[in-house]
């Protein structure tokens, strides 16, 4: 029940903190010590993380860090998964299709940019270890039951290597962390196919996950769709398959202001215009515009439209 309202004073804050910075990324904004309901769900950490990590080194900052920040691809949940389920992973017992597929993830840098083959396959792999952790005893994915958050899986391959949850009700064998890494990767092989000279390029991140931009009113062609984009929604280049960064933007502070900024549309809302969606492939590849801060009316360029109230 509603007990009353927080004292102002002890609302989350901070101000002017000895890190030199303040970042958010909507992940949860106090720790365990907080002594006050928060709310229900804020995102994991992990695109939070990877911004004070990038953030934490500089001592000042320029406008093409911050752009590189925000397009920054670098996955920490594969960054923490990855070495667990590749230490399960016994290379004499795998064929050579699957052998390279094992290299490749041992040297990959854990980056979802557009041409990596690497994200490719983790993605796959990781979402085919999560459904046999969770689907013998909760069913399809929000089907009947809301599996576990992304972050609870990772502290159980983590730090609960031993958990119940790794074994499947419905054997009679007591499966362990290792017999679902082994059964994961190799479903991902199978699926996925071997790799060579000639293929590489459809295993390209950008073009196996892709993003759809679709029309507000969901009204058939009035969108974008299949661009093909860098990142993932845990990812500081938070994209998705139907979402992705509504607005980027980096501004200079000072008596002369100097901000870019882009954001996956057009300056039109008339689908016959070429304004329509003309930024678009620009927010695919990461570019940005500059923008004007004019001081005064005369430094806006363009023509100056009057109206006037009928009589």
């Amino acid at each position: 029940d509603w007990q009353g309202v927080i004292p102002h004073m002890e609302k989350p804050h901070s101000f002017n903190p000895n890190r030199g910075f303040l970042s958010s990324a909507n992940q949860h904004p106090v720790d365990g010590t907080y002594p006050y309901y928060m709310s229900e769900f804020y995102w994991h950490s992990y695109r939070g993380e990877r911004i004070n990590m990038t953030l934490a080194p500089l001592k000042s900052i320029t406008l093409e860090a911050v752009r590189d920040i925000q397009l920054d691809n670098i996955s920490l949940r594969a960054r923490n998964l990855l070495p667990v389920f590749l230490s399960k992973i016994e290379l004499d017992s795998l064929n050579e299709s699957e052998k390279k597929w094992a290299e490749l993830l041992r040297n990959w840098n854990l980056s979802y940019d557009a041409f990596s083959i690497e994200a490719t396959f983790y993605d796959h792999w990781e979402k085919s270890f999560e459904k046999l952790v969770w689907m013998d005893e909760f069913g399809s994915d929000n089907h009947q039951y809301i599996w576990p958050h992304f972050n609870t899986l990772d502290e159980l391959v983590r730090l609960n290597p031993d958990s119940k949850w790794f074994d499947n009700v419905h054997t009679s064998k007591v499966e362990i962390l290792a017999d679902l890494c082994i059964q994961s990767f190799r479903e991902t092989a199978t699926e996925t196919g071997e790799i060579n000279e000639d293929n590489i390029e459809k295993f390209q991140w950008q073009y196996n996950r892709q993003t759809d931009l679709n029309h507000l009113a969901k009204i058939p062609g009035m969108g974008r769709l299949n661009l093909p984009t860098a990142g993932a929604p845990d990812i500081v280049n938070a994209t998705g398959k139907t979402f992705g960064p509504s607005w980027r933007f980096a501004i200079e502070m000072g008596k002369l202001k100097k901000a870019y900024g882009i954001y996956p549309g057009g300056q039109s809302g008339y689908p016959g215009s070429r304004y329509y969606d003309n930024m678009v492939d620009d927010w695919v590849e990461g570019n940005y515009y500059q923008l004007d801060f004019p001081k005064s009316p005369d430094q806006i360029q363009g023509k100056v439209i009057n109206w006037e109230p009928l009589q």
